[in-house]
């Protein structure tokens, strides 16, 4: 009884912050991988699709050109109506 008792009054002692390295002024491994891996990934997607491009000085008026993306074939984007043939 008396070791519950001790124990009981050891839990009932109040205990120091133990979040005084929690100020939320600076950033850890966890915050920096949050916030540079989406634009890395988006900047590297950006580019891959960029490089499929055509080149500015051929586009003309406006930039509705060839599709990348396939064949009828394979799959890739066609225009299915009538007036282009």
């Amino acid at each position: 009884a008396a070791a519950a008792a001790a124990g009981f009054a050891a839990a009932a002692v109040p205990l120091p912050a133990a979040a005084a390295e929690l100020t939320f002024d600076g950033f850890g491994p966890g915050e920096l991988v949050a916030i540079f891996v989406p634009i890395i990934y988006c900047w590297l997607a950006y580019g891959e699709w960029e490089a499929k491009q055509d080149p500015v000085e051929d586009v003309g008026v406006g930039a509705l050109g060839r599709t990348v993306d396939g064949t009828f074939e394979e799959g890739g984007y066609t225009r299915r109506s009538e007036d282009y043939g």
